[in-house]
């Protein structure tokens, strides 16, 4: 493996470890604020800011999830270019 396959294989696992928690935190937050949703304007307007805090990490980690599983995709499809070469 030459040092170019290597940095990108190096990158591929980041991205996974990084997809991997993300999805372990996203997991225990929805699973936390279950009994949340559905949202409406009002139980949110009624939410404590613990609450509201919690939902604004569940929003994170989904946003984060979404980004390293797309890092992690064109890593994957730009590998198989290179094989395909």
């Amino acid at each position: 493996m030459n040092s170019k396959e290597q940095l990108i294989q190096q990158r591929l696992q980041t991205s996974i470890q990084k997809c991997n928690l993300h999805l372990q935190r996203l997991h225990y937050a929805s699973n936390q604020l279950a009994g949340f949703f559905p949202l409406t304007v009002d139980r949110y307007t009624a939410l404590s800011e613990g609450t509201i805090g919690s939902i604004d990490q569940m929003v994170f980690h989904t946003k984060m999830f979404y980004l390293f599983k797309d890092v992690w995709n064109s890593h994957v499809n730009y590998s198989h270019t290179l094989e395909c070469k």
